[in-house]
């Protein structure tokens, strides 16, 4: 029985991959990274067995996918569910701390992006990528 809920939070992680990806670079590029997300060998391999590393994984994508939207529409709403979703992942395992700096780096990187001349999206993709493989 404890195996159906890690399926059911690898499919919701895939839905994650989905939403996320759709809202950064079009539907193709949401479906193309569903996609590359069903083969990939880490989440074949981990999503049926009964350990909290898929939890994990769930938890600092939705972070990182909260972190998105309150990076792009600030409110007390948004960073009360950022903490929530961070404060999931720390819940689930607690080398999910490692991934505060990157929290803390985007934050400080966002606002001078224009500046910088540096791509969000090749950011995000990176800690997409940096957070499959958790």
């Amino acid at each position: 029985m404890s195996r159906l809920v890690v399926v059911f939070f690898s499919v919701l992680l895939g839905l994650l991959v989905l939403s996320f990806s759709t809202s950064l670079f079009g539907r193709w590029g949401g479906l193309f990274s569903l996609f590359i997300f069903c083969f990939d060998p880490n989440i074949i391999a981990h999503s049926r067995i009964a350990k909290n590393d898929m939890f994990l994984t769930v938890f600092l994508f939705m972070s990182f996918y909260q972190l998105y939207i309150t990076l792009h529409n600030k409110s007390i709403r948004n960073i009360l569910l950022l903490g929530a979703c961070f404060g999931l992942a720390l819940s689930s395992k607690f080398s999910a701390l490692s991934f505060l700096p990157a929290i803390f780096f985007l934050l400080w990187l966002f606002p001078d992006a224009e500046k910088k001349k540096i791509s969000i999206k090749l950011v995000y993709a990176f800690l997409q990528v940096l957070t499959l493989f958790a």
